[in-house]
């Protein structure tokens, strides 16, 4: 995890694999420690010759980081990818995204997007979620649970515009994998995180992973004179119902209630949040979706 060289006005940074595992979310730490709002790096080339293996929805806190670093007026390059990489990476629009490659065509319908929505446009992310879960036909899902991935979809959504304040977007990545009946995919954000907003709510200082699993009970919610608690406890109940994975992370903190709750923490902290969701696309589930307002009542 070290700086290699540097050449002309560029550091180079050689990227490691990218999974949706403790190491992965480690590695996502390191880099954003590293080109954080402190870093003494500028223009950088993000060395991909390493990279033998990269989980799609890893690529949304990756692209909040890139975006983090641009956006102090730094360039970022994505150089000496194998052309596995570079094909996955062409196919989601993740390259396009920070390069001038043009995306290639996605003729099997597996990608999910990379995206970044700005909360400007409350309907670009709903209509962009309800319109993948519609197109995808090789998904076995029934209506119940269709409905239930886009209602889990705005949760997070929603949590990380009205929680997470991100001023630079929020970030959503991903892939289905008809061949193993896995969907997996991500939904990032470079906001405030769980343990501002709970401490400050409770009044007490509450650890990152302690703060995460809070907000995950049933009617916990940091929303003031509103009612709220839904939506992160519904997330948690139809990964289960289905049978999936889920993994939070916020700062430094890391928060999986799957079979076995797990409450861990990364080396370094992460500025903002993310939740990386792998979901078993040939399950029923008897999943019963709460109320939405009328105007979402059309994406469903």
């Amino acid at each position: 995890m070290s700086v290699a060289f540097t050449y002309s006005s560029f550091r180079t940074v050689h990227v490691h694999d990218l999974r949706a595992d403790l190491s992965g979310f480690d590695y996502i730490s390191f880099l954003s420690h590293l080109l954080g709002e402190d870093s003494n790096i500028g223009h950088v080339v993000l060395d991909f010759s390493h990279v033998s293996w990269i989980d799609a929805q890893m690529l949304a806190p990756l692209g909040a980081i890139i975006t983090m670093h641009m956006r102090r007026n730094f360039n970022v390059r994505l150089a000496h990818m194998s052309p596995g990489i570079r094909e996955i990476l062409n196919k989601n629009g993740f390259l396009s995204s920070f390069s001038e490659e043009r995306r290639l065509k996605d003729k099997w319908g597996t990608t999910i997007p990379f995206r970044k929505f700005m909360s400007t446009n409350e309907w670009e992310f709903p209509n962009y979620i309800a319109r993948l879960a519609r197109n995808r036909n090789n998904l076995r899902f029934d209506q119940k649970s269709r409905d239930g991935l886009i209602f889990v979809a705005l949760e997070l959504y929603n949590n990380s515009i009205s929680h997470g304040l991100s001023r630079h977007g929020v970030f959503i990545c991903g892939q289905h994998h008809p061949n193993i009946n896995k969907l997996r995919f991500c939904i990032a954000d470079l906001g405030r995180g769980f343990e501002k907003n709970v401490s400050g709510y409770l009044g007490r200082t509450t650890s990152e992973a302690d703060s995460i699993e809070w907000a995950m009970h049933k009617g916990n919610s940091t929303r003031l004179n509103r009612p709220g608690g839904m939506g992160l406890y519904f997330l948690s109940n139809f990964i289960n119902r289905n049978g999936g994975l889920i993994h939070i992370i916020s700062g430094g903190g890391i928060y999986s209630p799957n079979s076995v709750d797990i409450k861990t923490f990364t080396k370094r902290r992460y500025p903002g949040s993310y939740i990386s969701l792998e979901i078993n696309t040939n399950v029923s589930t008897d999943f019963v979706m709460p109320e939405v307002d009328d105007d979402e009542q059309s994406l469903f």
